[in-house]
Formats: C-alpha cells, sequence, structure tokens
C-alpha cells in the first residue's frame, strides 16, 4: 500500500483511526514494534493467554482496545517493544484506509499476486489442530482484529511466499518485499525490524525473520539476504510449547552452502 502511495509510512495512527492517546504512533512505528504500545491489552480473556481461556483475543474490538489503552499511560514511541495490539491496529488502520476488512486485505494484495491458495483465517478439513502443553487440542481462533494473529497456512504456500522474498524481482510485489526487508526501526531502538521482519546483519548478509506462537500453534519463516547464498525455510507445528524453534531454524539456515529451499 506504501508502494502503491495508498499510505504514507510516517502517517499517524490518530488520522487513520482516531486512536486515543496515539501522538506520535505512526505506520512505520506499529511495523516494527516501536511504537511504545504493550504487548496486549488487559482484558479479561487476556489475563493467561493460551492457558485459562482457549481464544484470548476473540471479541476485542477496535472499541474495546481503544478504550483500553485510554486507560493506560501515553506510550512513548522509539525503542523496540514487540506489541500483537500494535499490529492489530495496524491491521485495522490499512483496512480502513480502502474501506476494506483486513482478511479480505490480505487476500487480493498478498495470496492473490503469490498464489497463496491455502492461507486464510478459515480453518478447513485439512487444517492441523493446535495442542496444548499437555497435548489437549486447542479450538482455532476467531479475531474480530485479526492483523496480529490467526492466519491459517500451508507448508506448499510458504514455500511460494519464500521463493518470492528469495526471488522479488520478478513479481509484482518485489517492491514491496524489498522495502519490507530494509531497516526501518530508528537509532536507539535496541533491535533491527523491517515492516513484519526481524533484521540481523553480519557483513553483506543478512536474516530476516518472524515467530510465531498461539492457540496450540507455532511457526518460524526465515529468509537470508547474501548475494552468493539466498536461502529460505518454514517450520509449522502443532504444539505451542517449541523452545529453540528460532534457534534451531536460524541455524539450519546458516548450515552448509549450495541448498535452496
Amino acid at each position: 500500500m506504501a508502494i502503491r502511495g495508498e499510505v504514507e509510512l510516517d502517517m499517524p495512527l490518530g488520522t487513520v483511526l482516531g486512536v486515543p492517546a496515539a501522538d506520535g504512533i505512526t505506520l512505520r512505528s506499529l511495523a516494527t514494534h516501536t511504537s511504545g504500545l504493550p504487548r496486549r491489552i488487559t482484558m479479561p480473556r487476556l489475563d493467561a493467554v493460551l492457558t485459562a481461556h482457549p481464544d484470548p483475543y476473540g471479541g476485542a474490538d477496535l472499541a474495546q482496545v481503544t478504550a483500553a489503552l485510554a486507560r493506560r499511560p501515553q506510550p512513548v514511541p522509539g525503542r523496540f517493544r514487540y506489541s500483537s495490539v500494535g499490529y492489530q491496529l495496524l491491521g485495522a488502520a490499512l483496512a480502513a484506509v480502502v474501506g476494506n476488512t483486513w482478511p479480505d486485505l490480505v487476500q487480493q494484495r498478498i495470496c492473490g499476486p503469490l498464489g497463496l491458495t491455502a492461507t486464510s483465517l478459515l480453518p478447513d478439513g485439512d487444517t492441523a489442530r493446535g495442542h496444548d502443553k499437555v497435548g489437549l487440542p486447542i479450538p482455532y481462533s476467531d479475531e474480530t482484529l485479526p492483523g496480529a494473529i490467526g492466519l491459517l497456512s500451508s507448508t506448499a504456500d510458504l514455500d511460494r511466499f519464500v521463493q518470492a522474498q528469495l526471488d522479488p524481482a520478478h513479481i509484482p510485489l518485489g517492491k514491496a518485499i524489498r522495502l519490507s526487508r530494509t531497516v526501518h526501526t530508528p537509532p536507539g531502538a535496541g533491535r533491527l525490524a523491517g515492516l513484519g521482519w526481524r533484521l540481523k546483519t553480519s557483513g553483506a548478509a543478512s536474516v530476516a525473520w518472524h515467530t510465531g506462537l498461539t492457540y496450540g500453534l507455532s511457526a518460524l519463516l526465515a529468509v537470508t539476504d547474501s548475494p552468493d547464498d539466498l536461502r529460505g525455510l518454514a517450520i509449522l507445528t502443532n504444539s505451542p510449547y517449541t523452545a529453540g524453534l528460532s534457534a534451531t531454524g536460524l541455524n539450519a539456515l546458516r548450515g552448509p552452502r549450495g541448498s535452496r529451499g
């Protein structure tokens, strides 16, 4: 949407959604987790995520989120602070700009152009069920503000997504992919982040990755950006407790050269 000129990365959140206590919060700061917003808002379902309630974010609409934020101290943007509520607001803001829903926006702008046919918020008969720490199945999510969590996908779709990341020059979303993997965090943020990606650099090489953990499901997606050795991987599990998932995946990505998959 930034490439298309529909939004500006430094567009204030308040001008799009009218969210109180949003001074200094921009779309870029939301996308890089430097908005100063908390990881989550305090609501009855959110007091024990993935333990006491199987769908802790379900039913949290924009009015409830903004009301909860209004009761908090004014956030101070600048430092990296992972915020799921920030991505809930980001998804709502992008959808509001074009008068659409966030799930439809994902389908139209990402899944369609990349040929992702099994990525959505709707489970079907082939969707793996998540499990809690003792092995009991957990219901799928049902989010009112799904920008932070809830997307379901397949290994085939993630392979297509990774291939697009490795060779963006020949696809319609190429400029957006390159922009997303550029460092967008301000000096002093403490960590490097792109638009939706965590970033790590070492000399001329860099790695972009993101992990996910919710509803008894865990995931890792990572790609390298080395000039002479492009690689990508995706890991999906239906267990919520995968200590070392990111370390294992990133170590695998840095393994012997010569493979691409």
